[in-house]
């Protein structure tokens, strides 16, 4: 487990809502959050055997959904962020693991995000 100092980030988290009439990802409203944000290029096996590099590894102290976004500062305020596939600095959710410690009282919560291609 990562101590409290260690989430020294800001960040914000789109979680994934649903799909709109046009087939569109739509997303939840923004949510500020502190992560430990490690940049690391990966490759990883996707759920249907393809190839995804991870731009990412984030650990954060809330739990997050695949196909969310993820991006390095706080949004909630920005008014053109409120789609994040259209910011450069926004990523998405390929992966998370939430692991509980020993006792059982704390999580480890980590998120890996995809490279945008």
């Amino acid at each position: 487990m990562l101590a409290a100092s260690a989430y020294n980030k800001d960040a914000t988290y789109w979680p994934p809502s649903s799909i709109s009439a046009m087939g569109d990802k739509v997303v939840g409203s923004p949510v500020a959050t502190k992560v430990r944000w490690e940049d690391c290029n990966q490759m990883m096996i996707g759920p249907k055997g393809e190839q995804i590099i991870s731009k990412a590894r984030v650990f954060t102290l809330i739990d997050m959904a695949i196909n969310g976004y993820l991006a390095l500062g706080d949004y909630t305020d920005d008014p053109n962020a409120t789609d994040p596939a259209l910011l450069d600095t926004a990523f998405l959710v390929f992966s998370f693991v939430k692991v509980p410690s020993i006792s059982g009282n704390e999580y480890e919560r980590q998120a890996l995000l995809q490279v945008r291609y």
